[in-house]
Formats: C-alpha cells, structure tokens, sequence
C-alpha cells in the first residue's frame, strides 16, 4: 500500500500557508461593507502533477487563488459650469438632509472657480 501523502504539508507547509492566506483574503472581503453581501466567494486550490519521461520523478505545482466580490462603485453628482476665462469647473452637490440649497451651489460653484 502506497504511503499517503498530505497535500497540506507538501513544499514544507508552503501549500498550507497559501491557502490560509487566500483565506484571509476571502474573510476580510466578506467582512468588507463596502461588498456586496449577496455575491460569492470562492477559493480555488489546484494542484499540477507532471511526470518526468521515466515516471519516477513528479513535479507537483500548487495554487491557491481567491475570487473576492469587488467593491461596491461610489457615485455621486457635480455641478458644471465655466470660469471667466471659458474653462470648465466642477462642484459636488451636496445633497445631505436637505443642504443643497442655491446660495449653498452658488458658493461652492465660486470657490471653485476661484481655486482654478
């Protein structure tokens, strides 16, 4: 009967290691707030076996790869307008709980203009 071999410690553990840190990786992506909690997760650990022309001599390659859930996009709106010279600004509209009022757009619409 062959001797059984554990995959996990083969290249001294290094396969081992690999794979806890592709792991971490996927625990901090499912922990991250800024992913989205529906979309999976997964590692994949593939193992190569290429025998020499004699078939007594076997290269074992290992790989652990992690596909994680990207981060969720971050949209929000600008303003555009020109400055006196015809060039092209831009200001965030700031929409919290209700500040967005004109003379707030006007003022920031200025600042900028005056930046550039």
């Amino acid at each position: 009967m062959p001797e059984k071999i554990n995959v996990l410690e083969l290249a001294h553990g290094a396969i081992a290691e690999q794979i806890s840190n592709e792991l971490g990786k996927v625990l901090e992506n499912l922990m991250d707030p800024n992913t989205d909690v529906k979309t999976k997760r997964k590692l994949v650990v593939t193992l190569e076996f290429k025998p020499d022309e004699n078939r007594d001599v076997v290269d074992c390659t290992a790989q652990a790869k992690a596909t994680l859930a990207p981060v969720k996009p971050i949209t929000t709106r600008l303003l555009m307008d020109t400055d006196h010279m015809g060039r092209p600004v831009a200001a965030e509209l700031n929409r919290e709980k209700g500040s967005a009022l004109a003379e707030e757009i006007e003022t920031e619409l200025k600042l900028v203009k005056s930046a550039g």
